[in-house]
């Protein structure tokens, strides 16, 4: 998870990251320039036999010349202006959570991550770039692949973005990341920074810099299309985990109508106390056979998805 713990200028410069605003587009053609010069090889820091091991994914084509680079700028300059109002900054009511977060319709609903969700049980409040303040309410979640939904409780006509896919997503592809790196910020607009794709997997993985603050943020495909929602920083700070925009498409419904999907996680956290105690004392019991050698207490559960061992959980905390 990303923690609040620097300014985002601090952040940045120890990441190695550059961040610009709009109002400069020549910042970022050197920012497109420094990113051909750095990616011209491969994009992450590893050994040949670790990097054979990643799945294969098709790359994108690289940059031609400079005239396509001005192209690309002009795009990203064009997804800024409209990706900006809709990227909002998530504060607890009772003040001890924030995150970013993404609206995706005009009445007001907002993509975030599981994780920003998890710590505002009450009413959230909604800021927006210009200072604009709404109340929202949290919708569903999924803590498996944090994701969630929020709901601006008073209708409106909200500042929005296009979602996109990310099932087809190419190494190298170019990402541009908002958020509201350190926490709002009335002083500036979300930070734009651009990056690539460089896996495609569980997380969509990018070198987009992200840091605290950009919890439940957007990233964008240079069309300006929701892509993923800022997870957490991999082991390396050049490796950042975006919740695939597919896990919000495959679980629509069920996030919107306020929806839990069922798993061992959330039924644990359902426990009380004496049926967590309970719990571990019926798995270390069945952890080891007569003969002492161990087994896991998956194998002793019956065959089949996660339902089935969510199953078993309930039927222990029924007795």
């Amino acid at each position: 998870m990303l923690k609040s713990s620097h300014k985002f200028p601090r952040e940045t410069a120890l990441r190695g990251k550059t961040t610009f605003r709009m109002k400069k587009p020549t910042n970022l053609l050197l920012a497109l320039f420094a990113s051909l010069s750095l990616t011209g090889g491969s994009l992450w820091a590893q050994s040949p036999d670790k990097a054979n091991k990643q799945p294969k994914i098709e790359a994108a084509p690289h940059v031609k010349n400079f005239k396509a680079l001005q192209k690309l700028n002009q795009q990203i300059v064009g997804l800024s202006k409209k990706a900006q109002p809709a990227t909002v900054c998530l504060v607890a009511k009772n003040g001890r959570g924030s995150g970013s977060g993404v609206v995706v319709s005009q009445d007001g609903l907002i993509l975030t991550a599981a994780h920003v969700t998890s710590s505002m049980p009450e009413e959230i409040i909604v800021i927006f770039p210009d200072g604009t303040r709404k109340e929202a309410v949290s919708l569903g979640a999924d803590y498996d692949r944090d994701a969630a939904m929020v709901q601006i409780k008073e209708p409106g006509k909200y500042p929005f973005v296009e979602v996109g896919q990310s099932k087809d997503l190419k190494r190298n592809q170019w990402t541009v990341a908002l958020g509201h790196s350190g926490g709002f910020d009335p002083m500036r607009k979300p930070p734009v920074r651009l990056g690539r794709v460089l896996r495609n997997e569980k997380f969509v993985v990018t070198d987009t810099a992200v840091v605290g603050g950009d919890s439940g943020g957007p990233l964008f495909d240079a069309e300006g299309r929701v892509i993923g929602i800022h997870s957490n920083i991999g082991v390396s700070l050049m490796e950042n985990r975006h919740v695939p925009i597919g896990v919000y498409h495959q679980q629509w419904k069920s996030l919107k109508e306020g929806g839990n999907p069922e798993n061992d996680l959330t039924t644990l956290q359902k426990m009380s106390l004496h049926q967590t105690s309970r719990f571990l004392e019926f798995n270390l019991l069945i952890a080891t056979t007569e003969s002492g050698s161990p087994r896991s207490f998956r194998s002793l559960l019956p065959r089949g998805p996660v339902l089935s061992r969510t199953m078993s959980l309930r039927k222990l905390m029924a007795s």
